[in-house]
């Protein structure tokens, strides 16, 4: 609830913060045990009225074709919506919006089939590993990245470890990969895989970090203040969701527990948004002081 402005309820949520505005996009419900992908996707904005200061929720153009598990960036004066899957199969699809016209085009589309995956901005281009393609099967190594200039997308140096439901971050010279869970080839049991690597760009190398403390596939991701925060996921071994936070120190290449989330939850989206205050807020904060004044 923002503002008194309810979300769909039971979904994916894919956010991310331009115009300058959190956008969501609206993945797959769960009602009635259906599955659902969708295409819509909210913006949301700040409104002041007779009551106040509130967030409302307009609506703005779908998407061109129904996607969730698909990864969603920010870049420059557009989105990018990247991969995904829905009812038909897995996708390659990829298509940007434009805040101008309000409307959605497809850009050049991946090499192959791709749900699952993580992605992350880096000096301007788009990089996402891992993920599936098909329903069977371990899932992959790779790298792409796309560079919205020339719309193209390029192989880089693959992972050293599979994995999907996996979170991908960008935090100084290096581009993180994160957790997730991947298929045993010969019993395609699902287990979780705790292996953190950092790329760098620069030279193309993928460099083992501290693992994780604890699993996290399809959690969300945020970097505060030259710090990674992972915040919830879920485990498939203990088939049980978390509401851990995992707090990474680069400098000390060390995950702690952060301040635990207020319920377990795997499949949500996180940002870092800084609004300013609102004016009612301000009016409360100088009364206060004022009233500090008196008593001194």
């Amino acid at each position: 609830n923002l503002g008194g402005s309810e979300l769909p309820p039971e979904e994916a949520l894919f956010i991310q913060v331009q115009f300058p505005f959190p956008n969501i996009l609206r993945g797959c419900a769960f009602r009635r045990h259906i599955w659902e992908p969708q295409r819509q996707m909210l913006m949301l904005s700040r409104v002041r009225g007779r009551e106040g200061t509130g967030i409302s929720t307009p609506q703005v153009a779908s998407m061109n074709q129904r996607r969730v598990d698909f990864y969603l960036a920010s870049i420059e004066d557009m989105l990018v919506a990247i991969g995904g899957r829905n009812e038909n199969g897995a996708l390659s699809s990829v298509e940007t919006y434009s805040p101008k016209t309000d409307s959605w085009s497809y850009v050049a589309g991946l090499p192959r089939f791709t749900y699952g995956h993580a992605g992350t901005i880096y000096k301007d281009f788009v990089y996402i590993s891992g993920g599936h393609d098909y329903q069977i099967g371990p899932y992959r190594k790779n790298l792409l990245c796309y560079d919205h200039r020339t719309d193209v997308w390029e192989e880089r140096r693959p992972m050293t470890t599979a994995r999907g439901w996996h979170s991908m971050s960008s935090l100084g010279d290096s581009i993180y990969s994160i957790g997730g869970s991947d298929d045993n080839i010969e019993s395609m049991e699902r287990f979780d895989v705790l292996g953190v690597e950092a790329y760098s760009p620069q030279c193309n190398q993928w460099t083992r970090v501290a693992p994780l403390l604890h699993a996290n596939s399809e959690s969300g991701v945020a970097v505060w203040e030259g710090r990674i925060y992972i915040l919830g996921g879920y485990s498939w071994e203990n088939t049980a969701f978390s509401k851990t936070v995992q707090v990474y120190d680069r400098e000390a290449d060390k995950w702690s527990r952060g301040v635990d989330l207020p319920k377990a939850i795997a499949g949500g989206s996180a940002c870092v948004c800084a609004l300013e205050p609102r004016p009612e807020d301000k009016k409360k904060k100088g009364k206060g002081k004022r009233h500090q004044d008196r008593g001194q």
